[in-house]
């Protein structure tokens, strides 16, 4: 493909979570092949998940561990979060996935796409619970411009992470607003 050599190409982002891609697409045999060749060309691969399905990311991530697997707005836990938080019953499947995903080194969270909803308490208790799973090495935050605008505008979110991840340290700031996604999508400093 042409595309393989333009300056700048970082990896490729696949939409999981629209009825053109059913459950299991991302365990078909060529897709599996794909996603290991990306590995091989040194590119990141971006996922953008149902949150019932982060299991079968989990697997993909396992078949092709030689590639950086960034996993997009945080799974998509939807409502369920904004309402109750991780705790919620409703994100037993959320959560398991995630979970199953912090045990693969090669899968990074992106902090995107989750909506203040009705106060910060909620994001803060869903970022700490994404800081238990994937540690500051593997979270990159990630603004969703200008889809946020239809939720929590850009300037909040990014406030509210920050506020999040501020009492972690210096170090964990630069980690999640830079140095992770410098070292992910192979961008020179």
């Amino acid at each position: 493909a042409p595309w393989l050599g333009a300056p700048g190409l970082k990896g490729i982002r696949h939409v999981l979570h629209t009825p053109a891609s059913p459950a299991g697409t991302c365990l078909k045999p060529d897709f599996i092949a794909n996603i290991k060749r990306l590995g091989e060309l040194d590119l990141a691969f971006d996922a953008c998940m149902r949150p019932g399905e982060l299991g079968d990311l989990a697997a993909l991530a396992e078949a092709a561990p030689e590639t950086r697997i960034i996993l997009d707005h945080c799974g998509n836990p939807g409502s369920a979060f904004l309402g109750e938080g991780p705790e919620s019953s409703k994100l037993a499947a959320w959560c398991a996935g995630l979970s199953r995903l912090g045990d693969c080194p090669n899968v990074v969270c992106k902090l995107s796409g989750l909506d203040l909803g009705p106060n910060r308490e909620t994001v803060r208790r869903g970022v700490d619970f994404l800081f238990d799973i994937f540690g500051e090495d593997r979270l990159i935050w990630a603004s969703n411009s200008p889809v946020c605008e239809l939720g929590t505008p850009l300037r909040p979110w990014l406030d509210a992470v920050h506020d999040v991840v501020a009492p972690r340290g210096e170090a964990a700031l630069t980690k999640v607003f830079a140095l992770n996604a410098a070292r992910v999508y192979r961008i020179a400093g």
